[in-house]
Formats: C-alpha cells, sequence, structure tokens
C-alpha cells in the first residue's frame, strides 16, 4: 500500500468515527436536534432531524465498507452544512448548530464552525485518496491523529478567542511585560 493511501485509510477510519458520533449525538436527542434545525431556518426540521443522523451514520459505515464513495458523501454534506451555517450567520442568527447533538446546541454560532468543516473536509478529501480500506501504519494513524489533534487545538482556542477575546492577554511568569 502506498503512503498516501495508508494515510487515507487513517483519515478515512478517523472521519467515520466523527460521522458516527454526531450521528449518534442527534439520534439520542432528536428534539433538541429539531429545535436546532427549526432555529437555522430549515424546512421540516422534524424530519431532518431524524434523516440527517441517519445519513450521517450511512456516511459513517461507507467511509469504511468504501471509502471513496463515503468520503464524496462526507464531502457533499460538509459542503451543505456548511452553507446552511454560513446562510445562519450572514442572516444574524444566535443559536447553535446541533452539529454534534445536545453537545452543540448552548454554543452560538460562529465563524468557528465553518473552519471546524473545512478541515473536516480536508480529511474528506484525504480520504478519497484510498480505494479500499486498509490497516493503518502506525505513521499514518500518528500522522492523521496529531493533525487532527492540533486542529482541535485550533478551534478551542479561537473558541475561546471569540468567547473572552483573546488567548494570552495575561503575561506568563517570568516574561517581561511589554510596554
Amino acid at each position: 500500500m502506498s503512503g498516501v493511501q495508508d494515510v487515507g485509510s487513517a483519515a478515512a477510519l478517523l472521519l467515520a468515527g466523527i460521522f458516527a458520533w454526531a450521528g449518534a449525538l442527534k439520534l439520542v436527542s432528536p428534539g433538541r436536534t429539531t429545535v436546532s434545525f427549526r432555529a437555522l431556518g430549515l424546512p421540516a426540521s422534524a424530519l431532518l432531524a431524524r434523516a440527517v443522523p441517519t445519513f450521517e451514520l450511512a456516511t459513517a459505515a461507507l467511509l469504511v465498507i468504501a471509502p471513496r464513495i463515503g468520503a464524496a458523501l462526507a464531502l457533499v454534506s460538509l459542503v451543505a452544512f456548511t452553507l446552511v451555517v454560513v446562510l445562519a450567520l450572514r442572516q444574524g442568527k444566535q443559536v447553535g448548530c446541533g452539529c454534534f447533538g445536545a453537545s452543540s446546541t448552548d454554543n452560538d454560532l460562529s465563524y468557528v464552525e465553518p473552519v471546524r468543516n473545512l478541515l473536516l473536509a480536508l480529511g474528506a478529501a484525504t480520504a478519497l485518496l484510498t480505494p479500499q480500506l486498509a490497516r493503518p501504519s502506525v505513521a499514518a494513524v500518528i500522522a492523521v491523529t496529531s493533525a487532527a489533534a492540533a486542529s482541535a487545538l485550533g478551534l478551542g482556542l479561537l473558541r475561546l478567542r471569540r468567547r473572552v477575546g483573546v488567548v494570552w492577554g495575561t503575561p506568563l511568569p517570568g516574561s517581561i511585560p511589554s510596554r
């Protein structure tokens, strides 16, 4: 297996886990998912609250069974989700996206969600490179999980900056204060 396919397999597995997690969390609390979808202005929000998580779980399964098809579906859904979020942001809606079930309904939308979706789309594009899932090497797993961890840290810092206005506003002990 080539290095590209190796990394693609690791990316497909990671993305499958993320889509399965998002779908499962929405299915567990369909009421809150419906409320989030309605607040975003989506039509037939109760129907979508069942259909979207089912689609996400199917996408997760396809990422394992047929990575290219699963990755293509993941890319299409990420583009659609991003369009919904960007439209809601442009309309000034102060709602949570419901992207990860009830855990994401309490945070208002911000530029963090489209950035997160872009990073997930990069993972899906990487998964497109593998025609058939294979056991990834340790190096590929380390590379993909390191990229995911760095992305999660970056998103967390963006969210923190949005909430408090700064990330590192207090001088560290022993640092020289700027004048």
